[in-house]
């Protein structure tokens, strides 16, 4: 299935994020946290890859409140990283640790843990995620089957009153975390 989203990097703290979201009508629904462990096979020399080759190569083994699952993720980019197609496969098992032990049986490793906490925004028009992400840095995330395109997603996004990198509306918390930039939990 064909995914819209757009991510982008929020410049403020959570509290003044949370303020400015609440001052321009968006009210809290839920809160919750998100487990991510990318695993990749061992026998892949990662050395002189880049990162979105690197991470296209992993499956995630995921936790969020009672789900637990395998997700395999295939992204496409244009030349300047940007996301112009997305799908996913999610296969669901017991537990992540049981997860983990299978993909080493298989000889996978471990080669980035992302914590996530998840905190859902609504409002009357637009639904949200706000990731604060390894307690580094604080994402937005907006998914909406409502949009014909990605182009009228950053468009409405952009009339939020809110203080975030306007570069960048695909920014990737794993490429992020696999340079380094935004908590190092990277098991090399």
């Amino acid at each position: 299935m064909k995914e819209l989203e757009i991510t982008v990097k929020v410049n403020s703290s959570y509290e003044k994020l949370h303020s400015d979201l609440e001052r321009i009508g968006f009210k809290k629904t839920k809160q919750t946290i998100m487990y991510d462990t990318y695993m990749i096979d061992k026998n892949i020399d990662i050395s002189n890859m880049n990162d979105l080759d690197i991470l296209s190569k992993c499956i995630i083994v995921r936790s969020v409140d009672d789900y637990n699952a395998f997700i395999y993720k295939i992204k496409e980019y244009d030349e300047f990283e940007n996301i112009v197609s997305q799908k996913k496969i999610e296969c669901k098992i017991d537990d992540i640790n049981s997860g983990i032990k299978f993909m080493e049986m298989i000889n996978y490793k471990e080669l980035l843990n992302i914590k996530s906490e998840l905190i859902f925004y609504s409002n009357n028009d637009l639904d949200i995620l706000v990731q604060i992400v390894n307690d580094s840095f604080i994402l937005i995330e907006m998914e909406d089957e409502n949009f014909d395109n990605i182009q009228d997603m950053i468009n409405a996004f952009s009339k939020l009153d809110i203080d975030y990198d306007k570069s960048n509306y695909f920014v990737k918390k794993a490429q992020i975390i696999l340079r380094g930039k935004g908590g190092i939990n990277v098991c090399r």
